[in-house]
């Protein structure tokens, strides 16, 4: 089994979001023939680099990719974080792996911070929901990480 690792560490920013965007669509056209397929992960995958900026105290923002021979891709983010904000960001993760997304959707909706932007966790959702990835959370002060498991099967 032939694994390809790419390692990042860069200073926090929204500028850093388009780019590893556009980064992941060449990456993975070069593994995947589905186009549809490369954009839902490569757009849901700057959804956790987002949130590493939005929620980042200070440092850098450290990404991790995995992809291996068996069809799977590993994206683990990494970013210091108030732990307010990580315990926040643990709760959203924790629902979105509990609840179908229409619940979830249906209370967003309701609620008052759904109109806030950047509050949603709407694109945590669409991960889980589109591109059926697995999260993970872990925060070992002031480290927030973020893993993202997807599955590629059947498409080479």
């Amino acid at each position: 089994m032939e694994k390809e690792t790419i390692h990042l560490s860069i200073k926090p920013g929204w500028e850093i979001v388009r780019i590893l965007r556009d980064f992941m669509t060449e990456f993975l056209s070069l593994r995947i023939n589905d186009a549809s397929q490369i954009y839902d992960i490569s757009f849901n995958i700057s959804e956790l680099v987002e949130n590493a900026v939005k929620y980042s105290s200070k440092g850098h923002i450290v990404i991790d990719i995995n992809y291996d021979d068996n069809n799977e891709i590993q994206f683990i983010v990494k970013n210091n974080a108030e732990e307010k904000q990580a315990e926040e960001f643990r709760n959203t993760i924790k629902k979105i792996s509990e609840h179908s997304k229409e619940d979830i959707l249906n209370e967003k909706f309701k609620s008052s911070s759904f109109w806030q932007e950047g509050v949603s966790s709407l694109g945590l959702v669409m991960i889980n929901e589109r591109i059926s990835g697995k999260l993970c959370f872990s925060y070992n002060a002031p480290v927030t990480t973020v893993e993202c498991k997807i599955s590629l099967e059947g498409n080479q």
